[in-house]
């Protein structure tokens, strides 16, 4: 860009002689094919050295409905006459206006006028009457006019305003070209006309005044006063005098509309930003040319500029409806995209990013992200808006009904969490924490010390006395550290302790390094929200994907993690990309990361315990993970289910990248520079070097020929601009043959490391004694006892970790039937989860979709199973006709692949469960100090070695369940899911001496005839239907029917039918009243009723008859 572009360069130096830099300061910057000035005016400027010559013209509602309001409102309108220089008039309109005065120059001028009687609502009476007054003036002096409309209700009577005010103001323009109009409007009560007020402003004001709201609006007359106080604050605190801004080339512009040669600003202290055609223009104020400087691009000055746009856009919606605003909508649209692309935000440098570092970059991308955020809602606003009442209408112009930006997902809990309240304890606590992370940070630093004699060897001598570093080396930290000693600890001594440890790939620093930023960070104060405070205090940690669920916030354990990723981050990277809204890729590419599973650290045991028991990690982090709330942590259960559920995760063997992984990396590699096909939407198309297709295409390229056409449906432009930009969406075309699975049959040894920390911080955090839960759950596990919820169980993931981490294994807990129990009760519950995710939320609907979905593999009909009696006819024992019902199945995949879906949720837990044995065997052979103290010195791998195994999960499977034949595979895979659907709540799995409803333990999956029980249960279950469906319509029709057959029968006939049962009272309900109806109609049948009735019935319904 180059100023004066048009001119030739003598009548640009001649244009410059006149150039006056010191008063004004104007800067453009180019967005499309406009460019945005921005003007400051300095207080040397003569605009605003000067009182600008002001009028103000009061047009006050009389109407009957105003009530003492006007005078109220006429007060506070009195107040401003010293403000107006040149002075005030005051028009009061009802069904006409009456023009109470041109001149009031002091406000008790004002107040002693006496208002008119009230009347109807004329309001375009009122705006003439006051529009002569300002005729009256301009055609005499040069003043600033401020018209001000206050009104409570709709016009009434006289020309509607809709038809006059347009005419109006095209007269009043037409005649004074150079007049300086502005209008102010002030809405009483939801019954004035907001659309008529901002049509005043669209048709007569010359002149907006940008400090002012465009409406003061007030929702009853009882708030009218404070209305109107704000109106007098911003119309005292204006300061300068308008000025007149021209162009020598383009016009200035407003979006969706034709523009001016000249427009009107106020010379303040505020930067005035104009919007112009074409290139960078000559700017001339009041005549005078200034110089403009070019800037490459202003995000700030362009989002300043747009902000102008769309609130002249909001005024002209409600002044003149939606249709008036689609060219504008489309125009800012296009303005707002250009703005995006071209400002998107830097990228993060977290890379040894200091706590206050991160802070700051999260700051400074969240204010560009939330500009552009502001200005998108505030289009779609503007799109959608469709409210016609006044108060919304009002409360859209003022942008009070707006709400930018992300909001963080917060909810009140019962004790309702004050935020502020919150981040001063949490800021408390972590500086009470310095000192002592400090003392920890050394510890773990001479513990590293004493046991690496080539570490000793490598440090510098002399550095502190002799004797002190002998005690570092034995590990004894004097109890009174100094300064000199801390300083040499850590420096040479952290440096070379960290060089090869473990680091977040994301800031590239080592848990100690972390973990000093507690000690280092002296900007706590700073941090405005809780999650800024996670920003700057972290930890290391693995990053997880947490599967939640609507009852996670309930129950922790009500959640899955679906992938533990063996490449180590830290907390705050992760929470401060997270909320600067970019993403964080794992190192294998994928889904980006959003949790991070927190851990006691063996690298810095001691100074990671303090951390991860923070408030801010153990609760406030750990909330955020698994509730997406600050606020909704519950008790250490929830970290419990974190380690239980992450160590599933992480002894499986890695996976292929998901649909997901997928899709996000077709995004983040090809979002904004691909295209997609017009015609069917595919994408993403990478037509890249080259805007011209058909130059190549069909070309030989080393043998593969060159296609630039959809490679979905073949629809072909050359013209590069005929396809259009991809929209992000990928169809399944696109990602290929590529499906999940996993990449090989084993945990990785990275996996199995991690498999080890999670155990060691487990230990670090809870109790894992003899008298602990967790190992009660093991002596659960060894004793053949159910682990349902109702025992105590929350989670299967629950007795894994418990298995693993405590301190001595009862006998047998790792034999092969406890862990038959385990892998048939996590089946259960996965069946019970199953079936409530699919709209089974009350009792019997679950156990009517278990029956139906059993009975679908094992080919099991309703015609096969037991039918009820007759209608008349008593039904058997139940016994018996259990003992004859059929037993037989005929497996099938069908409907339901039993098979794949055992199968699915066994042989994880079979591979968790053998990394478990294998730990085992390790602490059986070394003991858990051991093992403890190889992993603080960095010796996991070692351990990771000696967990390896080689068997297969699914063959271990086999082993477990004794399946050595496919047909018996096949059948024990069957009982395994038909026992999990049919027994998937805790009281059918448990006895009724536990309150369960089972007569006897569930038999073992193993055994042959265990299946065939099952299927006669969901063939009883049909026969219990039956009858049940008898026993009602019996309820119905019975009383009749033994009433009839009562009636009908002898003496003896009668006496039969009453022996069906011991005694009438052991009959049914309908038959015993039947034939009760029967036997009092004769006395000897009534006789032989009575002598098997007890003495209560005889006593109330027939003492006659003893």
């Amino acid at each position: 860009l180059k100023h004066y572009s048009s001119k030739s360069p003598s009548t640009c130096a001649a244009m410059c002689k006149d150039l006056e830099p010191s008063d004004l300061v104007a800067r453009c910057t180019q967005l499309a094919d406009a460019t945005v000035v921005g003007l400051r005016f300095s207080p040397d400027h003569a605009a605003r050295a000067k009182i600008p010559p002001v009028r103000f013209h009061f047009v006050l509602d009389n109407s009957g409905s105003m009530g003492n309001n006007s005078l109220v409102a006429k007060e506070r309108f009195a107040d401003l006459a010293s403000v107006a220089t040149l002075g005030v008039s005051l028009v009061s309109f009802d069904s006409s206006a009456q023009l109470l005065g041109t001149a009031f120059t002091t406000p008790q001028q004002l107040r002693d006028v006496k208002l008119p009687r009230q009347g109807g609502t004329n309001i375009t009476a009122g705006i003439q009457s006051s529009l002569a007054v300002i005729r009256k003036f301009a055609a005499e002096e040069d003043a600033h006019h401020l018209l001000v409309l206050l009104s409570d209700g709709q016009h009434m009577t006289g020309p509607a305003p809709r038809a006059a005010l347009p005419q109006m103001g095209a007269e009043l323009k037409k005649d004074f070209p150079q007049l300086r109009l502005s209008v102010v409007v002030v809405g009483v009560t939801r019954s004035s006309d907001t659309s008529l007020g901002m049509l005043l402003k669209e048709t007569l004001e010359t002149a907006p005044l940008p400090d002012l709201q465009p409406i003061y609006f007030a929702d009853s007359p009882q708030q009218m006063t404070t209305t109107l106080e704000q109106m007098h604050v911003g119309l005292t605190s204006l300061q300068g005098a308008m000025v007149t801004v021209s162009l020598s080339e383009g016009c200035f512009i407003r979006a969706g509309q034709d523009g001016e040669k000249t427009t009107q600003v106020l010379a303040n202290e505020r930067e005035q930003v104009l919007l112009c055609q074409g290139a960078v223009p000559n700017i001339t104020v009041d005549g005078k040319l200034y110089e403009v400087e070019v800037e490459t691009f202003n995000a700030s000055l362009i989002t300043k500029a747009l902000d102008d746009q769309l609130a002249a856009a909001r005024i002209r919606r409600i002044a003149s409806g939606a249709e008036s605003v689609r060219p504008a909508v489309k125009q800012l649209g296009a303005w707002i995209r250009v703005l995006e692309k071209a400002a998107a935000p830097e990228k993060l440098n977290l890379a040894k990013a200091s706590a206050k570092e991160r802070l700051a970059q999260h700051r400074s991308l969240v204010a560009a992200a939330h500009g552009f955020r502001a200005l998108r809602n505030q289009l779609e606003e503007l799109d959608a808006y469709a409210a016609n009442d006044s108060a919304s209408q009002a409360a859209f112009l003022t942008g009070a009904s707006r709400k930018y930006g992300a909001k963080a997902l917060r909810r009140a809990n019962d004790n309702e969490v004050n935020p502020e309240q919150r981040r001063r304890e949490l800021i408390a606590e972590a500086k009470q924490l310095q000192p002592r992370m400090r003392r920890a940070l050394l510890e773990d630093l001479c513990s590293k010390l004493c046991c690496d004699e080539a570490l000793q060897r490598a440090l510098p001598t002399g550095a502190v006395p002799e004797e002190v570093m002998r005690k570092i080396c034995a590990g004894e930290l004097p109890a009174e550290v100094d300064e000199s000693l801390a300083e040499f600890l850590e420096g040479p001594v952290l440096q070379k302790v960290t060089a090869n440890c473990r680091r977040s790939y994301v800031s590239l620093q080592s848990a100690m390094e972390q973990l000093h930023e507690w000690v280092d960070f002296n900007g706590l104060d700073s941090c405005d929200t809780e999650y800024e405070l996670l920003m700057c205090l972290g930890t290391v940690g693995y990053p997880i994907d947490v599967k939640r669920r609507d009852a996670t916030q309930m129950n922790p354990y009500a959640m899955d993690i679906t992938r533990l990723r063996p490449s180590a981050v830290d907390t705050a990277s992760v929470c401060t990309a997270q909320h600067s809204e970019q993403p964080v890729v794992p190192v294998e590419g994928g889904a980006a990361i959003e949790d991070v599973l927190v851990l006691v650290d063996p690298d810095a045991p001691k100074a990671s315990k303090l951390a991860v028991n923070s408030l801010l990690l153990r609760e406030t982090y750990t909330s955020v993970v698994l509730s997406r709330d600050l606020h909704m942590f519950t008790g250490n259960s929830m970290r419990l289910a974190l380690h239980a559920h992450a160590l599933l995760a992480t002894a499986q063997p890695p996976r292929a990248r998901t649909k997901d992984d997928l899709e996000q990396q077709l995004r983040r590699q090809f979002l904004g520079r691909a295209y997609q096909c017009p015609s069917c939407g595919y994408g993403p198309i990478d037509h890249y070097n080259c805007g011209d297709l058909e130059e190549h295409h069909g070309e030989d390229d080393d043998g593969a020929q060159v296609n630039n056409s959809c490679p979905s449906c073949q629809w072909f432009s050359p013209d590069i601009q005929d396809w259009d930009s991809w929209d992000g969406t990928v169809p399944p075309a696109a990602l290929g043959n590529r499906e999940e699975g996993d990449l090989g049959a084993f945990a990785t040894a990275a996996s199995l490391e991690v498999f080890l920390r999670i155990v060691y911080s487990a230990r670090k955090l809870w109790k894992t004694d003899a008298d602990s839960d967790l190992h009660k759950l093991c002596e659960k596990m060894a004793k053949w006892e159910s682990l349902t919820a109702a025992d105590g169980v929350d989670h299967p993931v629950q007795l894994l970790l418990a298995l693993a981490a405590v301190d001595e294994l009862p006998e047998a807990a790792l034999d092969q039937v406890p862990l038959l129990l385990l892998l048939n009760e996590a089946l259960a519950r996965s069946a019970r989860d199953e079936l409530k995710s699919q709209g089974c939320r009350e009792e019997p609907q679950i156990i009517a979709a278990a029956r139906k979905r059993v009975a679908s593999f094992l080919g099991i009909s309703a015609s096969s199973a037991p039918a009820a009696q007759e209608l008349m006819t008593a039904e058997p024992p139940r016994s018996n006709v259990r003992e004859a019902c059929n037993a037989e199945y005929t497996l099938e995949t069908k409907d339901f692949d039993y098979k794949t879906w055992v199968t699915a949720r066994a042989v994880p837990w079979a591979h968790a469960l053998c990394a478990v044995q294998q730990l085992r065997k390790l602490v059986a052979a070394r003991g858990w100090a051991a093992l403890e103290k190889a992993m603080e010195r960095g010796q996991a791998l070692e351990l990771v070695a000696a967990m390896q195994f080689e068997t297969e999960a699914a063959e271990l499977l086999k082993t477990w369940l004794d399946v050595e034949r496919p047909c018996e595979e096949d059948r024990v895979l069957a009982t395994m899911a038909a026992q999990a659907f049919l027994h998937q709540s805790s009281r059918s799995r448990r006895t009724v001496d536990n309150g369960g409803c089972l007569t006897e333990i569930l038999p073992d999956v193993r055994h042959g005839n265990t299946l065939r029980e099952l299927a006669v249960d969901v063939r009883m279950a049909i026969y219990d239907e039956r009858v049940e469906a008898k026993s009602q319509e019996w309820a119905s029709v019975g009383a009749g029917m033994s009433f009839e057959l009562g009636h009908a029968a002898d003496v003896d006939g009668f006496e039969a039918l009453c022996r069906r049962a011991s005694h009438v009272h052991g009959l049914d309900k309908a038959t015993f009243w039947g034939l009760w109806r029967a036997a009092k109609r004769d006395r000897e049948k009534a006789q032989v009723f009575v002598r098997s009735a007890n003495e209560g019935f005889v006593e109330k319904h027939c003492g006659n008859l003893r």
